[in-house]
């Protein structure tokens, strides 16, 4: 079957999931700018950007039974997928980034800090002083002289 120009992107995908390749790449053709555009305002690296437009296409692939055309459009599903997975990239890479602390270092934090109960009644505890310790705000001469009185 042949593809228009004027294929609508549900009806493209429909034939994607009939495992029609060229189907696929007139889908590519027609939105992987935006999903680029997209990739890249979350990245902010061009070239992390284009491995999740690569990544996501090969997911849509590969998920193609996946879509359903009741639930919403062709566009909105792909740029959400390319959306989370540039998500995905970052956290991946900060948290490549992250130093890791090695066995002994959990072991002495874990002897030296002090337990989570611990820690939410001492915090309580000093709010409740501070607040007890905390004078009352003075908002003029005229209050002073009443309290004194």
């Amino acid at each position: 079957m042949a593809v228009t120009t004027q294929s609508s992107d549900e009806a493209l995908m429909l034939r994607v999931q009939a495992n029609e390749p060229a189907a696929f790449g007139h889908l590519y053709d027609r939105h992987s700018a935006r999903a680029l555009r997209v990739a890249r305002s979350v990245c902010h690296d061009t070239g992390r950007a284009e491995e999740v437009v690569q990544d996501g296409f090969l997911l849509i692939w590969r998920s193609r039974a996946s879509y359903r055309p009741d639930v919403g459009s062709f566009q909105t599903w792909a740029m959400t997928i390319f959306r989370n997975r540039a998500i995905d990239s970052v956290r991946r890479d900060a948290a490549a980034r992250r130093p890791r602390l090695t066995a002994s270092e959990h072991e002495d934090a874990d002897a030296t800090s002090p337990s989570m109960p611990e820690t939410v009644i001492a915090r309580t505890e000093g709010d409740g002083l501070r607040a007890v310790a905390t004078p009352p705000p003075r908002s003029g001469r005229g209050d002073r002289a009443r309290l004194l009185r």
